[in-house]
């Protein structure tokens, strides 16, 4: 099934299990960037020609989105059928 295909045949609930699973994965890569941030500042800390750590959004959505789509093929699925019934 294509992208469009499958998204034109979710439910709204559906929609709404996605989006939390993306909120849920959005809080997880700030805290995780957050961290690794403080681990490259840790590591240069001596060295004043040490580029800034700096979070794009690309950056951003490269990181959360693989965790979004684990944790919805994880425990979206269910919770959608779970309010589907």
């Amino acid at each position: 099934m294509r992208f469009g295909k499958w998204l034109n045949s979710l439910t709204g609930i559906d929609h709404l299990v996605i989006i939390f699973c993306f909120l849920i994965a959005s809080g997880i890569t700030h805290y995780l960037l957050k961290y690794l941030e403080q681990i490259y500042n840790h590591l240069q800390r001596d060295n004043k020609y040490a580029n800034k750590f700096r979070v794009t959004p690309i950056l951003f959505f490269l990181v959360a989105l693989p965790i979004a789509i684990t944790f919805y093929l994880i425990i979206g699925a269910p919770i959608a059928a779970i309010f589907n019934q």
